[in-house]
């Protein structure tokens, strides 16, 4: 688990850095398993959205959510939205937006890593 929790957070760096300022983040993560499998903590959304804030933060980046308009009203049409099996898996989906901090730069960003 250890590996894999440092894989996550060293994947998380790579993620947030990479787009150019504007860009877009969209992430699958697991919610809830219908089937008792535990899911690992730093799988779960409000974690890893505190992680790429976090992150961001130190990068010099700006993270927030995409306002997306819903084709049929729901009661919700902001993130995170859900992707569901009903016999395994609901999966929750980030759609973040990552900007620069105007008094940030391409080499403050890359020399904090």
């Amino acid at each position: 688990m250890e590996g894999l929790a440092e894989l996550y957070s060293q994947a998380l760096m790579v993620i947030v850095d990479a787009p150019k300022s504007g860009g877009q983040l969209v992430l699958c993560l697991p919610d809830q398993s219908y089937t008792g499998r535990a899911i690992p903590f730093f799988t779960h959304e409000l974690f890893v959205q505190r992680q790429i804030q976090v992150i961001a933060e130190r990068l010099g980046r700006e993270v927030t959510k995409v306002p997306v308009e819903p084709r049929q009203p729901r009661a919700s049409p902001e993130a995170p939205y859900y992707w569901e099996s009903e016999r395994a898996l609901r999966r929750a989906i980030l759609h973040l937006r990552i900007t620069d901090l105007p008094n940030s730069s391409e080499t403050n960003r890359t020399t904090n890593q």
